[in-house]
C-alpha cells in the first residue's frame, strides 16, 4: 500500500512540474518604439529612443547585439541577443547563481522560459535560449528585467 501511495504521489508531482505555469511577461506595446533591423540579418526589434543597439560577431558566424541605455550615468539596464548560435559570444549564466524566479514570454512564435538570477553584486540577470537565439538581460532594479524581456519579445524574423 505504501508503494502504491508513493507511486501516485510521485506521478502527481511529475505531472505538476511538467505543467507548471510561470508568470507571463507580455510583449511591449508602447507607442514610441521604433523597429530596428539587427545588422544585416532578417531579425527586427522594437526599441525606445532611450536604448542603443550595438553589434558584435563571433568566429563561427553568430551575431550578437547589445542593448543598453543611452544615458551612461548610471547604466541602469543591459541586454544581449545572440542569433544563429555557434560558440556563445558571452558565457551563459550557470545554475550556480541564486535562482529567484522563472517567467515566460513569447519569443519568435514560441514560449520562452526566462531564469532570473541574482548575482553576488546584487544585479538581476535573466537568461533564455531557443533553437537559434540566446538572450540575457540585466539590471540592479528587478522591475527593469520585465521591461527588457518585454522589449526582447518584440523580436521578429522577416524573410526577404
Amino acid at each position: 500500500m505504501k508503494l502504491l501511495i508513493s507511486i501516485v504521489f510521485l506521478t502527481l508531482l511529475i505531472c505538476h512540474c511538467r505543467n507548471q505555469e510561470y508568470r507571463l511577461v507580455e510583449i511591449n506595446q508602447r507607442n514610441d518604439l521604433k523597429e530596428i533591423r539587427l545588422g544585416q540579418t532578417d531579425y527586427y526589434l522594437k526599441l525606445p529612443d532611450s536604448l542603443v543597439l550595438d553589434e558584435s560577431s563571433g568566429i563561427e558566424g553568430q551575431r550578437g547585439y547589445s542593448l543598453m541605455t543611452k544615458d551612461t550615468f548610471p547604466p541602469r539596464m543591459y541586454g544581449f541577443i545572440e542569433i544563429d548560435l555557434g560558440q556563445p559570444l558571452f558565457d551563459k549564466m550557470d545554475d550556480s547563481r541564486e535562482l529567484k524566479e522563472k517567467v515566460q514570454s513569447d519569443l519568435l512564435n514560441n514560449r520562452a522560459v526566462w531564469k532570473i538570477y541574482q548575482t553576488e553584486t546584487r544585479y538581476y540577470v535573466a537568461t533564455t535560449s531557443s533553437k537559434s537565439i540566446y538572450s540575457w538581460v540585466a539590471s540592479k532594479n528587478k522591475n527593469y528585467i520585465d521591461t527588457l524581456i518585454s522589449l526582447i519579445t518584440t523580436l521578429k524574423r522577416k524573410d526577404r
